[in-house]
């Protein structure tokens, strides 16, 4: 199986030698409305929070912005921004600054200055790319990054089943499957901006206002075979802007075995290099 043979130098460089994200940005007394329709029409995972000389002041993920609920649909960025997680330097290297944000399960991170003003965004798509075109993900197939303990939804189920799994697991996206456990779609947090659910949208489970994982789902799913070229995989998440992929145990059952997101892609890299504890 062909390997890189100096992985530990993919990753060196300091993330001022790197093209970082251009960050979306909101004042704090942005409305939630403006900031959902950013997201929708974005497709942000994230918005920042800064003050008007440019500084970080805050952080507000899109799994917050779905969860306010009717008692706060006036609420602005102050009210639901958060403190950052993770937050860069640009003197930081790229590995340690990625390992970091593995450490602490986020997708992006802010980079600021010494003054905190915001830099850019630095994002997991980053070192994936940087990795498949140096070449680390030839001779693996998508089950060496798979996650196989992966949580699913039915057609029919209410779509609190899929809030429960994103706001417990932190998923940005649910595959749905029928009870043959065959792929039939997904469910991610983009569908529920984009299509207008809101927390507020299921604070009532009574019938008829029940809404089924069926009427939500993107059923066109993206979706990869176990035996799948691992660099086929990396290409295709990066090219589509998806985050996560389910997994089959072929094309031609399509029965549901595992998931891939990016986060598995920049853990295996990690793990070549004897740092799994993640």
């Amino acid at each position: 199986m062909e390997r890189l043979a100096q992985p530990s130098r993919l990753l060196q460089r300091k993330l001022f030698e790197v093209n970082l994200l251009k960050p979306v940005t909101v004042e704090k007394e942005a409305p939630i409305g403006e900031i959902r329709r950013i997201l929708r029409d974005t497709g942000s995972r994230i918005v920042l929070v800064v003050n008007g000389e440019g500084r970080l002041e805050g952080v507000i993920y899109r799994s917050s912005v779905i969860l306010v609920t009717s008692r706060k649909s006036e609420a602005k960025a102050l009210d639901i921004m958060e403190e950052p997680t993770v937050v860069l330097k640009p003197s930081y290297s790229l590995e340690e600054a990625v390992f970091s944000m593995l450490k602490f399960d986020e997708w992006y991170a802010p980079v600021v200055n010494d003054a905190n003003r915001l830099v850019g965004l630095l994002g997991l798509e980053t070192p994936i790319r940087l990795l498949l075109e140096a070449g680390f993900y030839r001779g693996y197939t998508a089950s060496d990054a798979m996650t196989r303990d992966v949580e699913y939804v039915l057609e029919g189920d209410s779509l609190t089943r899929v809030w429960e799994i994103m706001v417990e697991r932190r998923y940005a996206g649910v595959p749905v499957v029928d009870q043959r456990m065959v792929v039939r779609g997904i469910v991610t947090q983009y569908d529920l901006i984009k299509k207008g659910y809101t927390r507020l949208g299921l604070e009532s489970e009574a019938p008829p206002h029940r809404v089924r994982v069926e009427s939500v789902m993107t059923r066109s799913v993206i979706y990869v075979a176990e035996s799948d070229n691992l660099e086929d995989v990396a290409r295709i998440m990066l090219d589509r802007g998806v985050g996560r992929v389910p997994v089959v145990k072929s094309r031609d059952s399509k029965i549901l075995t595992g998931i891939i997101d990016r986060e598995d892609l920049v853990r295996l890299y990690f793990k070549s290099r004897g740092r799994a504890s993640l």
